[in-house]
């Protein structure tokens, strides 16, 4: 996923949802170092990117969400969290979290979340 790029990492468009922010959340995977004999260190290697991307969604319409599955795995990535938003004068908004597993993992733990219907002009 390219930075700035509007990707829909989690599958969550649709249903009146579309995409209105995505930020990949790169973090370093690890970081290993080494001394020389006198105790300084000598070399540095940092590698392993980690992502843990975060969707931000804004209802265009009348929106729903049906059969969103936390911990389901799309592109080797595991949704965590979802949590939508409501705000008088505003369109509701969505904000979905994951985090990178190893490549073709697989979901351990799943909690199938319950049908949600949000009316557009929704007035908090």
């Amino acid at each position: 996923m390219a930075l700035k790029t509007k990707t829909d990492v989690f599958g969550l468009v649709g249903g009146g949802w579309e995409v209105s922010d995505t930020s990949e959340n790169r973090s370093v995977g690890y970081t290993a170092e080494a001394q020389g004999p006198d105790g300084f260190l000598v070399a540095i290697d940092v590698g392993g990117d980690i992502q843990a991307p975060q969707v931000d969604y804004i209802a265009t319409s009348d929106a729903s969400l049906t059969g969103v599955v936390l911990g389901s795995v799309n592109n080797d990535i595991a949704l965590g969290s979802v949590s939508i938003t409501t705000a008088a004068g505003q369109a509701p908004t969505m904000t979905a979290t994951g985090q990178q597993i190893e490549a073709d993992g697989t979901a351990g733990c799943t909690c199938t979340l319950g049908s949600i219907s949000i009316d557009h002009l929704f007035h908090a």
